[in-house]
């Protein structure tokens, strides 16, 4: 799936040899933000959904399907970060692995298990600024008792001037009946309130 001109991607991590659906997710436009995301997960992560924000109020919501509301599968429940204009999406932690120490032909061999994000307060420029863990509850996804020791940890985090903007990956590997997402990587962009030319000259100083 074609990436638009302007984000650049890490990654992914996760099962990406093991087949699977591609999905992106991304900005509809230039300039749209991260308003809000809520992960559907049981013990693996099935979903994202990224609800996005135009600079005049427009709301969309994008998951692996594309522009949808449709649900990743019946199994898992949904866990929600509130970002606003407030915060930046500056950083996301994970595991990903087996769902349990004992593997059943449904599940997906290596998959996304758990996710958690972070971001930077407005008005805080880096690397001062106040990070913060957008979800206050804790982790989404968590596998089956003993699933950290079938797992591997990962994090991406954004360089000076970008933020996570989106999402890519592949869901629904092998007989994986759940379509959960078996790998995961990020998109960066320039931050919602820094001009684009100044935010692409701070990422290429940060590589």
């Amino acid at each position: 799936m074609e990436i638009p001109a302007g984000y650049f991607s890490e990654g992914p991590v996760g099962g990406e040899k093991d087949g699977g659906i591609p999905f992106a997710i991304f900005p509809p436009k230039p300039g749209w933000r991260i308003d809000r995301i809520d992960i559907v997960a049981y013990w693996a992560i099935e979903d994202i959904f990224v609800h996005y924000e135009s600079p005049d109020g427009v709301r969309q919501i994008v998951n692996k399907f594309g522009n949808t509301d449709e649900s990743g599968g019946p199994y898992g429940k949904s866990e929600t970060w509130d970002l606003g204009p407030a915060h930046f999406l500056k950083e996301l932690k994970g595991r990903h692995g087996q769902q349990s120490t004992s593997y059943r032909c449904e599940q997906a061999k290596d998959g996304i298990i758990t996710l958690q994000f972070f971001g930077y307060t407005q008005g805080n420029s880096e690397p001062t600024g106040q990070k913060s863990d957008l979800k206050q509850q804790g982790t989404a996804g968590g596998g089956s008792g003993g699933f950290s020791s079938v797992t591997k940890s990962f994090q991406f985090q954004a360089p000076t001037g970008q933020e996570i903007v989106g999402f890519t990956g592949k869901y629904g590997s092998g007989d994986d009946k759940q379509k959960t997402i078996n790998s995961l990587g990020v998109l960066f962009g320039p931050m919602h309130n820094v001009p684009f030319a100044e935010a692409k000259e701070d990422a290429e100083i940060a590589t």
